[in-house]
């Protein structure tokens, strides 16, 4: 349908739009109404402005399930003009990670949870950032791992869901559900 087909359920108006080869038939079930299926290759949702920015709190969570153990993209927020993101992905292996990089200090946060969940299960996944110098991964519902790293501040103007956006073009694409 017509953009951004990809709807924020809350009142924040996060909408997404889909690029890449997704069809409605990507609309799959899922644990919270519903899901979309990432077919690996070329499959996202952008949004053209930053949803967490340089926000000092927030969280991010999603749902996932694959049985791939490449690396994976769930969530990128960037500024298409440098390196300055927060990515979360599924990392080489099947463990969950986040980065945070900024224009002064590249990969200035990283933190690897420890199970695996290639599984081909569903898992509920979540980073929680309650301060720039306190940062936590969640695996199903339990504290994971966390750091005290202190990160710079970010200008982020874009989102994918997906994949990670470089500037030499996209890379790491979810295969499975997100």
């Amino acid at each position: 349908g017509t953009a951004p087909q990809s709807k924020d359920s809350t009142s924040n108006a996060n909408h997404g739009t889909s690029a890449g080869s997704m069809t409605s038939g990507d609309q799959v079930a899922g644990k919270i109404d519903g899901s979309l299926d990432f077919d690996g290759s070329n499959d996202e949702v952008t949004r053209s402005n930053a949803i967490v920015g340089d926000s000092s709190a927030y969280t991010i969570s999603a749902w996932i399930k694959t049985s791939s153990s490449g690396k994976q993209t769930i969530y990128t927020e960037y500024n298409s003009g440098s390196p300055d993101r927060y990515q979360f992905l599924y990392a080489d292996g099947g463990k969950i990670k986040w980065y945070s990089t900024d224009d002064s200090t590249f990969w200035s946060s990283v933190l690897t949870g420890t199970p695996t969940v290639s599984d081909g299960q569903f898992h509920y996944v979540t980073f929680v950032q309650p301060s720039k110098s306190s940062r936590q991964l969640f695996v199903d519902g339990n504290p994971d791992v966390t750091t005290s790293d202190t990160v710079g501040t970010f200008n982020h103007n874009a989102v994918t869901i997906g994949t990670w956006r470089a500037s030499s073009g996209n890379n790491s694409f979810w295969t499975g559900i997100l």
